[in-house]
């Protein structure tokens, strides 16, 4: 909550213009008062504290530091205290505390401000340092978010804030990913269908991630907290199945029977928190990964050279290869130092389905209004509807499932860790990779493609392919494994999730 307010973040959240350095203009819009409110809170600190230098607030603003020092020196508070402590061995922190707190409300949107000072004692005397701190928060559907300055503080709600208010973080949750990367939380709309297809509910859901740079692309990582679900298809179920396969045609009736019965029998798996990519991996970003060195073999960086690739940044890559999303795993956790992996199918099921046990997570059906299949092939009730045969930009279609995870279900294939089984005879039930018995040379294929019908975008449904065959509809999505997490942090990513 100690951080000096940088008008760079302020103008990316809070869409501010940038307001030069003592000028005032006559605007009586929202964010050009809180502007000019923040600029006035850290001019009168340093008119407080310090000899009047323009220069001093440009670099407050530009590098986010935290300490003002009469010296002109800027540190963060832990260089500070490091600072006093080397002068004097025996220093020790005695004490940190809030010496002022106020808030000032414009409409939906609030800034926190206040001082604070830290006290450190030595042997011969006490040495104190006093730094100014501000938070802005907006109030979305009702409920305050701090979106610049620091994470939300850990408590259920701030005193300071009006009565309603209530921050995104509930009491004992952390606010940091894996290796320490804040996370962040986003709100998105969640729809389900009837049987025909018709939306008959929408409701909002919230869900918290983290970005991995890389090289300047970002890799949005989303919190899946860990929880219990039937995996697999019903006998009911698997009977329907077998009739999409018939109706479908390319299936004899012990072809169709077959098929069907590979998601049974339906079991229970315990799955522990993990944090999965909330789109299929982009061709930008598998460029960014793929020109990093090599680990075990090469990569084709421009998968666009590559035979029925369709083109594009934001469009999944594709003609990718089991092992091809092996090494891009290796090499981003190489070089970043997070354990980053293909999720294996249980983890797939559960995130896919977050929470439901229809046959998407849409409802019983879905329409290629949700969905990027080949429209053509409907399942259940639903009408014929639009074949793209081409894949979409990640997430366009707008409407992710509970978990905020967009295009679990059609787009492209997405690889799993696990060795192919017929059924699910002996598979574990603690949420790891099935790597004993089955098919040693085939991997797990999930989620359905642009190419095929609805039947194959269906949550419990799988399909197995050899670890070094690529198609024009195979990608992936990537897991980082999550640092150990509190007992708040469950309750928080459940609540977000509920």
């Amino acid at each position: 909550m100690k951080r000096l307010i940088g008008l760079a973040t302020l103008a990316v959240a809070l869409g501010i213009v940038a307001v030069v350095y003592g000028q005032k203009d006559n605007h009586t819009d929202t964010n050009d008062e809180v502007a000019l409110f923040l600029i006035d809170m850290e001019r009168q600190w340093l008119q407080a504290n310090m000899t009047h230098d323009p220069s001093i607030l440009e670099k407050i603003l530009a590098d986010d530091y935290q300490i003002m020092r009469p010296t002109g020196r800027f540190s963060t508070k832990s260089e500070e205290i490091a600072h006093v402590k080397a002068s004097n061995p025996s220093c020790k922190l005695q004490s940190d505390h809030l010496d002022d707190a106020k808030v000032r409300v414009f409409g939906d949107v609030a800034v926190l401000y206040g001082w604070e000072t830290f006290v450190v004692k030595c042997t011969d005397k006490v040495k104190t340092g006093t730094y100014f701190w501000s938070d802005v928060w907006l109030k979305r559907n009702g409920r305050w978010q701090a979106v610049a300055g620091i994470e939300p503080p850990p408590t259920a709600e701030s005193p300071l804030l009006p009565p309603e208010s209530k921050p995104v973080a509930a009491s004992g949750a952390s606010t940091t990913g894996p290796g320490g990367l804040p996370l962040r939380s986003y709100e998105f709309e969640v729809v389900t269908v009837n049987s025909s297809g018709t939306v008959t509910n929408r409701r909002k859901g919230q869900a918290r991630y983290y970005v991995e740079d890389i090289s300047g692309v970002a890799l949005e990582m989303v919190e899946i907290p860990g929880g219990t679900f039937l995996m697999g298809n019903t006998d009911a179920g698997a009977d329907e199945v077998k009739r999409a396969y018939e109706r479908r045609g390319g299936y004899d009736a012990q072809g169709a029977s077959k098929a069907s019965r590979r998601e049974l029998p339906q079991h229970t798996v315990s799955v522990p928190a993990f944090y999965l990519g909330k789109f299929e991996l982009t061709q930008a970003q598998w460029r960014a990964v793929c020109e990093l060195p090599k680990v075990n073999k090469d990569l084709v960086c421009d998968l666009s050279n590559l035979p029925y690739t369709f083109k594009g940044d934001s469009l999944p890559a594709q003609q990718i290869s089991w092992e091809d999303a092996i090494e891009f795993c290796k090499r981003l956790s190489r070089a970043t130092g997070r354990t980053y992996r293909l999720p294996t199918e249980a983890e797939w099921e559960y995130a896919a389905r977050a929470g439901t046990t229809t046959a998407f997570y849409f409802g019983d059906t879905i329409t290629p209004e949700l969905v990027n299949y080949d429209g053509n092939y409907p399942y259940g009730s639903a009408p014929k509807g639009t074949s793209r045969q081409t894949t979409t930009p990640v997430g366009s279609l707008g409407y992710p499932n509970a978990f905020g995870l967009y295009d679990m279900h059609g787009n492209v294939w997405e690889y799993c860790m696990d060795y192919w089984h017929e059924n699910y005879n002996g598979a574990p039930t603690d949420g790891s990779s099935w790597e004993t018995g089955g098919d040693t040379q085939r991997r797990v294929l999930r989620g359905g493609s642009h190419f095929h019908d609805a039947n194959h975008s269906r949550s419990a449904m799988r399909l197995g392919i050899p670890e070094a065959t690529a198609t024009p509809s195979t990608g992936f999505r990537v897991v980082a494994v999550a640092p150990t997490l509190s007992s708040g942090d469950y309750a928080e990513a459940r609540r977000l999730h509920r």
